[in-house]
């Protein structure tokens, strides 16, 4: 097949959407289908340098509609008598690529990895986006005035987006909370499917679980070091273990130093070293000596790769009850209440109390995470594109 994706950019060292898109055009690639990339922010481009895809690069205010369907409307008629399918990769392109579908002759599939009709996705709360006004958006977008009124145009399109969403062939949701989310926002529930992506085989193999005899159990944590991802959450949490564990820190941001001052505070033996940013191929010593991996997120992450990259090196993940979690650990781990850092002290308490809980949880992750196996899922991605071309 000819397979045009369409994004904002590709960038392999900021963010696990940017690695999963990589790992998707790369896959394809290998398999024998033509595939390019149209990106419209060229100047935030990382591109790996043995990528196997012609790459196509525009230059595009995104938050210029005007000048945003101008181009998708360029991109869609250059590539549409030679490609089969166009696989939009970023939600808020969507809706532009809906008011264009009439226009072209190619389905269009799109991928819901994140929330387009959301001004802040970090305060969204239980089923908030099945009511949600425009005066909700704009108090949620900013608390200044004038970056309210200057992105107006960008809060009205995300409100009135989803009539034209439903105009695509074909939605993938990356999880079923997210088909459920965008479904409640009013998007025709008929054209989301839910395709999870998939674990980097070359990363880590899935291997047995370790041996935790050792003491004291080591805990993890892997992202970016702000509020919305909870680390301020998982660092209360370990006032309410009643004996210390490992904990090891691995990202960055601008919560650094305040959580580092907070650990000070902290009537707690343990030893927490935080490890600073990591680059991606270092990171897999980090799952590997852990045994217990801690999601704290507070907002309904749509399919978090730290969670898959921590099952496929059989650690025992702990999630908030939000978003794509607890569906991606099954009985191969815990959740606990988002905000909740006394429940989530116990469900580590629970862990480290009995080797065997961890040692039957790690058990458990290396066959969940077969569901999330590149053979498994690129043939689901595969079998809708011809079900589009041909339409099934």
């Amino acid at each position: 097949m000819n397979i045009t994706f369409i994004t904002d950019h590709l960038n392999i060292e900021k963010g696990g959407a940017n690695f999963s898109n990589e790992l998707i055009l790369r896959t394809l690639s290998q398999k024998g289908h033509d595939v390019r990339i149209v990106t419209l922010q060229s100047q935030d481009n990382v591109l790996p340098r043995d990528l196997e895809c012609e790459v196509i690069e525009y230059e595009v205010q995104l938050r210029n509609p005007i000048c945003l369907i101008q181009v998708l409307n360029r991109v869609l008629k250059n590539f549409d008598d030679c490609s089969d399918i166009f696989h939009v990769y970023k939600p808020t392109l969507l809706p532009f690529c809906g008011v264009l579908r009439e226009r072209i002759e190619t389905p269009i599939v799109g991928r819901l990895n994140n929330y387009l009709f959301c001004t802040n996705p970090a305060v969204m709360q239980d089923n908030c986006y099945m009511n949600c006004t425009i005066g909700k958006k704009i108090k949620h977008n900013s608390d200044n005035i004038n970056t309210n009124l200057k992105e107006l145009p960008v809060i009205l399109h995300k409100h009135l987006s989803n009539k034209a969403v439903n105009n695509v062939d074909k939605l993938f949701a990356v999880s079923p909370a997210v088909q459920e989310i965008y479904s409640g926002a009013g998007i025709d529930g008929d054209l989301i499917q839910v395709i999870p992506n998939f674990y980097d085989p070359e990363f880590k193999q899935p291997t047995p679980y370790q041996d935790t005899t050792r003491k004291p159990v080591r805990l993890l944590y892997v992202g970016r070091i702000t509020e919305v991802k909870g680390i301020d959450i998982l660092i209360d949490s370990l006032e309410y273990l009643s004996k210390p564990v490992q904990v090891d820190i691995v990202g960055d941001g601008e919560l650094m130093d305040k959580m580092i001052k907070r650990t000070q505070e902290l009537k707690y033996s343990g030893d927490i070293e935080f490890h600073g940013w990591v680059n991606h191929e270092k990171l897999s010593r980090y799952y590997s000596d852990a045994d217990i991996f801690v999601h704290p997120g507070r907002w309904p992450d749509p399919l978090p790769r730290t969670v898959m990259e921590s099952m496929q090196h059989a650690c025992v993940p702990v999630v908030s009850n939000v978003g794509g979690p607890p569906w991606m650990v099954g009985s191969s781990g815990l959740t606990f209440e988002r905000n909740q850092p006394k429940e989530l002290g116990r469900q580590i308490e629970f862990l480290s109390q009995s080797t065997e809980v961890i040692d039957d949880k790690k058990a458990s992750a290396v066959k969940r995470i077969r569901q999330f196996d590149t053979e498994t899922v690129i043939q689901q991605i595969e079998e809708e594109y011809i079900s589009q071309i041909e339409g099934v």
